[in-house]
């Protein structure tokens, strides 16, 4: 596991207020909505869990979500990808201008 450095800042309803997962020399990108949301999910629960002696396994698993995010995204292009060739190996497409 990549060290990473969390900085989460809760609201006064538990909610994820701001939160800083990049070290600022690797650069931002934009979090999908679904990435959005597991995030806000994962801070919810270990919003919850603070106090508790598994509070520390909540945050590894921001972490943990964090660091495999580009693994993620880089199954799910896979997936589309095969999903589209299967697609086309199935409706058997003919070239423009009739060749083959």
């Amino acid at each position: 596991m990549s060290s990473v450095n969390v900085q989460i800042v809760f609201g006064v309803h538990g909610d994820v207020a701001e939160y800083e997962l990049l070290p600022a020399r690797l650069g931002r990108r934009e979090l999908t909505n679904d990435e959005g949301l597991e995030l806000r999910a994962l801070c919810g629960i270990a919003w919850e869990r603070r106090g508790e002696p598994d509070f520390r396994d909540q945050v590894d698993a921001i972490i943990d979500w964090h660091d495999r995010r580009h693994i993620r995204a880089f199954e799910r292009r896979r997936r589309s990808h095969a999903a589209a060739l299967q697609v086309l190996r199935e409706t058997n497409p003919q070239p423009k201008g009739g060749r083959l």
